[in-house]
């Protein structure tokens, strides 16, 4: 957990559109034993972000947001309503009936946390297109939609109900980051996960072979896409929980982020892991309990109902 805390500390943005329309932000550093940059020019390919995203993002930023727009925006985007839908039917929200329509995912969750869930969704989809062997959907997304679940509970038990949609998107864009270097490097990413699963650290090998780490390269992009500067900050220092204030949205999804991985893998989370939780949240024993009990019982289903099967590559997600 290793950014800078002074948000003034991350690299400025400057972007130069190429020929297909994509940007690229400049990410320079050593690559390999050699020491030469990773990309001629020091750059990586930020992907253009679709139209029916740039609308979201236009609509996110209204308060409150008008249930009748978010349901046309999402009826004329049948992938993206039925990427919606799937998720408000997995078994971890609990509703009795079978959702079918936008109009009811609107009605049971809410304007708001459609519309940041959709647009959370639409920037992942932005990255499926292209000829990386890796898919991001595959690689981050399921636990981006735990982490941003586990963040959203973090919220209810800290009475920071206002906050659970900032906190939810934040949550599902922590790691695209990692997304967004893999997509450039597919080859080079696929040895950060290699020696990751190793037992390295994962900052430190994607600073040895892109000279930077998917913390700041998510920050970078989010940047970019002119997203709240608080999702910037959330992600930018979701590695580094102890030095960002307690309860903070940071804080929250670090701590969002390790329950996602233990809640993937059913096992217990370790004392040490509950203690570091509540240092940086600043919660009590039971109200941890509470949200380990939520995520540790009902993530599975999130997993089955949106990405049934394996990754491509039998990765270990880690963010």
């Amino acid at each position: 957990r290793c950014l800078a805390r002074n948000p003034g500390l991350l690299p400025s943005l400057s972007v130069t559109p190429d020929p297909a329309a994509a940007v690229r932000i400049p990410i320079t550093g050593p690559f390999g034993s050699a020491g030469t940059t990773l990309l001629e020019g020091g750059t990586l390919r930020l992907p253009v972000m679709p139209d029916t995203v740039k609308r979201l993002h236009e609509l996110a930023a209204k308060d409150p947001k008008p249930p009748a727009e978010v349901i046309s925006l999402l009826s004329a985007d049948p992938a993206l309503s039925a990427r919606v839908m799937r998720y408000a039917n997995s078994r971890k929200l609990g509703f009795a009936r079978q959702i079918t329509t936008v109009s009811q995912v609107v009605m049971l969750l809410g304007a708001d946390k459609v519309c940041n869930l959709a647009l959370g969704f639409g920037l992942y989809d932005s990255f499926l297109s292209g000829e990386s062997a890796f898919s991001p959907w595959e690689f981050i997304g399921p636990h981006g939609l735990l982490t941003a679940t586990a963040a959203r509970l973090f919220c209810q038990v800290m009475g920071l109900e206002a906050t659970e949609d900032e906190a939810f998107m934040a949550g599902m864009l922590h790691d695209v980051g990692r997304a967004l270097l893999a997509q450039e490097r597919p080859d080079i990413y696929e040895r950060v996960v290699q020696r990751e699963n190793d037992g390295e650290n994962l900052l430190t090998l994607e600073k040895e072979l892109f000279g930077t780490d998917h913390a700041v390269v998510g920050a970078r992009a989010a940047r970019e896409w002119a997203l709240p500067n608080s999702l910037i900050q959330a992600i930018a220092h979701h590695h580094q929980p102890e030095d960002v204030p307690v309860g903070s949205l940071p804080a929250i999804i670090a701590a969002a982020s390790d329950l996602a991985h233990a809640s993937e893998t059913k096992r217990p989370v370790p004392d040490a892991a509950r203690e570091a939780m509540r240092q940086w949240l600043g919660i009590d024993d039971g109200a941890l309990d509470k949200v380990i009990q939520a995520m540790i019982g009902g993530a599975n289903p999130i997993l089955v109902s949106l990405r049934p099967g394996t990754d491509r590559m039998g990765l270990r997600q880690r963010g």
